[in-house]
């Protein structure tokens, strides 16, 4: 599992966006704070938490990964709910958490988007029940400097109910980014989407994204990342539901 500082800290507040103290570069948390803030999905009713996740490099550290933590970083939850709200919260808790490339993040959404830098979604049962299952989409922040690319957050967005996909919510989100001012030769923009890949092995069904540059290679890893199995054979059904080995 993926090592982790723990903290105590007040209860999440909501309502208006949050930005207290941080370590982050200042530039790319009011940034944040701006991306947060003008984030507008369609249906002013939606209930749902935004919040930004900060990756940085450790100091002092050759390790090639980065501390990621959402505390002191910007978050809405423009209508109050308690699922939100605890949610929120039990991010908070987990402080500071190292994800490297073959760290064991297990199913934790943020950690997997870190490594993949690729838009993702999944869901969680709320505060750890099965009576509430939140919907869930990270979003890779990347400084672009030139040619080279750096990845300095993770946006994740929560819904109050799943979605099937977040395509339009990646697209509003991706052009906030591209929209916000760093400095010069600087700016901001979001990992690939990818499509929507579903599979079925056994009695296990998954899905993710996959970039669409992605080859049979990637697929394989995605899939023995998921299912923990390491001999496999890859197929998919046609139009006339007739499964067609790969």
């Amino acid at each position: 599992m993926f090592s982790k500082t723990k903290r105590v800290h007040a209860p999440a507040q909501y309502m208006q966006i949050q930005v207290p103290d941080s370590s982050s570069p200042l530039n790319i948390r009011l940034s944040m704070k701006q991306v947060l803030s003008e984030y507008s999905p369609r249906g002013t009713e939606e209930q749902y938490l935004i919040q930004f996740w900060q990756c940085s490099s450790p100091q002092g550290s050759e390790a090639n990964g980065f501390n990621v933590t959402t505390e002191g970083q910007p978050f809405l939850i423009p209508q109050s709910n308690v699922d939100l709200v605890r949610y929120r919260q039990r991010c908070v808790d987990k402080g500071s958490s190292f994800v490297g490339l073959n760290t064991r993040v297990g199913s934790w959404l943020v950690g997997r988007t870190v490594q993949k830098r690729l838009a993702d979604q999944g869901t969680i049962c709320a505060d750890g029940s099965h009576n509430q299952t939140l919907g869930l989409f990270a979003i890779p922040v990347l400084l672009v400097r030139g040619t080279h690319k750096q990845t300095v957050g993770i946006i994740e967005l929560v819904t109050l109910v799943p979605k099937p996909s977040y395509v339009e919510e990646f697209n509003l989100i991706q052009n906030l980014l591209k929209e916000q001012y760093i400095g010069e030769n600087e700016s901001l923009e979001s990992g690939e989407m990818g499509k929507m890949i579903k599979v079925e092995y056994k009695n296990i069904k998954i899905k993710f994204p996959l970039s669409s540059s992605a080859k049979l290679e990637d697929l394989k890893t995605n899939v023995t990342d998921r299912i923990k199995k390491r001999t496999f054979s890859i197929g998919y059904k046609d139009t006339n539901v007739s499964e067609v080995p790969v």
